[in-house]
């Protein structure tokens, strides 16, 4: 991802609420929140909060955030307000890959506030990347099993792509890992180009649809969903 090498500007609590207005008088009743990171910085978010709730707006929303940013306070705000949905960035379950790409949080943090959120009445997403240049097949078999471990209601497994000015592709063209010129950034594993030291784009297409079939087609997980 290149969010964080790009710089961001944050509008003010009170703008944003009006804009709500806005679009509530246009009959829209859904919104997604297409911040990289809601929750931050934490006093707008906050005060964006108690301005919907003491509004009463009665909209649903979605967004993207971070298990290091937010917590049961924070996620309860959130609900209060009418957020069903938030996705959050996985990534892998492995903690050394964790580390190394300093995700900022650990696998026990996961499981914490995917935790809270299901006690709230937050449905989640995780996202998963699968064929980082450190990811072998029992790394990504570790990453699909977390995936179902932390209970999610939903999962993306999306394959790594090394995308412009990221260390990622400055790391993948020095190994040898790309061409300097590659411009395959397909996610989906439509078109895979891959960058593993041990996986080859074989056997990593193999590996997601695995993904998929073992989170979306368990007994449980089917029972769950149709009984709500």
């Amino acid at each position: 991802c290149i969010a964080n090498t790009l710089g961001f500007r944050y509008r003010l609590a009170d703008e944003v609420y009006e804009e709500l207005l806005y679009v509530i008088k246009l009959g829209i009743r859904e919104v997604f929140f297409e911040d990289m990171t809601f929750g931050l910085p934490k006093h707008n978010t906050v005060r964006l909060l108690e301005l919907m709730i003491s509004g009463k707006l009665n909209i649903g929303w979605t967004c993207f955030s971070r298990v290091d940013i937010v917590d049961r306070e924070m996620l309860a705000l959130m609900k209060t307000a009418g957020c069903h949905t938030i996705m959050f960035g996985v990534e892998s379950a492995s903690e050394d890959i964790l580390r190394k790409y300093q995700k900022g949080c650990t696998k026990a943090r996961m499981k914490e506030i995917f935790a809270v959120a299901r006690d709230i009445g937050i449905k989640t997403v995780g996202t998963f990347m699968l064929g980082l240049p450190e990811d072998d097949r029992a790394s990504v078999l570790e990453t699909i099993h977390f995936a179902k471990e932390i209970g999610c209601d939903y999962a993306s497994f999306n394959i790594a792509v090394p995308r412009p000015g990221t260390p990622l592709r400055e790391a993948a063209v020095r190994e040898g890992l790309i061409r300097k010129n590659s411009l395959v950034f397909e996610q989906s594993g439509g078109s895979i180009s891959t960058i593993s030291r041990n996986l080859s784009k074989e056997e990593l297409g193999r590996l997601r649809k695995k993904a998929i079939r073992e989170f979306y087609f368990r007994p449980s997980y089917i029972f769950k969903h149709l009984t709500k």
